[in-house]
């Protein structure tokens, strides 16, 4: 006997049972499935919204410079840090209260901006040139054996040309000539596969 010759009563009972054996886990992962799939869409709404709010707080901060108002611009750059870190424009931010610091002579206050980027930021290219305007801070200040240390972690490859060419300069500040050649050296060759171009003061290092 097929399922087609059961009686309704039969079928009742026989749906009753599948629905008793099967029914709440199918359920559950209904369940399941409708929570998962609301909370990634709210997660991704959230994501686009913080990104959209970190970019209008980068924006008044980039107004607040232009219009000479750094008191202001500091403001929008500390909340954007504080309350947007994992952004790309608090890494922006950082570096724009580097540049003020360096330009008021402020070298901890400059280098302390650059650190935050390496132990904040996210994206990579952003964390090496953080670390490469760290390095050359702490040259300025004499301080070679950190600036060298800070360059001991790549972050982005494609930064190796600038890391090298201020590895030179580290090494020169330190006396190693042999070794500020041959990283000077590598600048050159790098810049020159990568884009083409060798800065002229490379060629000025190594004649030296």
């Amino acid at each position: 006997m097929n399922d087609y010759n059961l009686t309704d009563s039969e079928q009742i009972a026989m749906i009753k049972k599948w629905w008793k054996d099967y029914g709440r886990a199918i359920a559950v992962a209904v369940a399941i499935g409708l929570i998962v799939g609301f909370g990634w869409r709210y997660w991704s709404q959230h994501k686009v919204e913080r990104a959209q709010q970190a970019s209008v707080l980068y924006q008044q901060l980039s107004v607040a410079d232009f219009q000479k108002q750094p008191k202001v611009a500091m403001v929008f750059a500390n909340k954007l840090k504080q309350e947007y870190s994992h952004s790309p424009y608090a890494s922006y931010a950082a570096f724009w209260a580097a540049k003020k610091a360096v330009n008021n002579k402020n070298l901890p206050l400059a280098l302390k901006n650059c650190r935050w980027v390496v132990t904040n930021g996210r994206v990579k290219s952003l964390k090496q040139i953080a670390r490469i305007r760290a390095a050359r801070i702490l040259l300025a200040q004499k301080k070679l054996k950190a600036a060298m240390t800070m360059l001991d972690r790549v972050n982005d490859k494609t930064f190796m040309p600038l890391i090298n060419n201020v590895k030179g300069d580290i090494y020169t500040a330190m006396g190693e000539h042999k070794a500020a050649r041959k990283a000077f050296e590598s600048a050159k060759a790098g810049m020159s596969a990568s884009i083409g171009v060798v800065d002229p003061l490379l060629d000025m290092k190594l004649a030296q």
